[in-house]
């Protein structure tokens, strides 16, 4: 399991680059470190938090997939192809949320992502 999501190299870059958008800026780590990282990391009800454990579970999704899609099709998506699955899917799945708290930091973070603004209260 850590190997597949974290410790090689391909799912470790995508990786890297999430934790980066979403402002942690670290190396990936072992999978019990990694695991412990995002327990402490995204539990929490604010937007981020939200956000961050929609985006781990686009991420594992789409490198399960990917890695499904090696395996059986020989067929092989870039690092840059499979990042823009996994914002479109957050993009997509963000904007389907209902009643978020208008702030500035909310606001910033769903144009960050791609998020439809209209998810916002007023």
């Amino acid at each position: 399991m850590g190997h597949l999501f974290f410790e090689c190299a391909y799912s470790a870059t995508i990786w890297r680059l999430l934790l980066q958008k979403l402002g942690s800026y670290r190396q990936g780590m072992c999978w019990n470190e990694e695991k412990q990282w995002i327990i402490a990391n995204l539990k929490g009800k604010s937007f981020r938090k939200q956000i961050g454990r929609l985006v781990l579970g686009c991420a594992v999704s789409a490198i399960w997939t990917e890695r499904n899609s090696r395996t059986f099709t020989s067929v092989n998506k870039s690092t840059d192809q499979l990042l823009f699955s996994i914002f479109s899917n957050v993009a997509a799945r963000g904007s389907s949320w209902k009643r978020v708290k208008r702030t500035q930091t909310n606001l910033s973070l769903c144009l960050e992502w791609g998020i439809d603004v209209r998810c916002l209260m007023n």
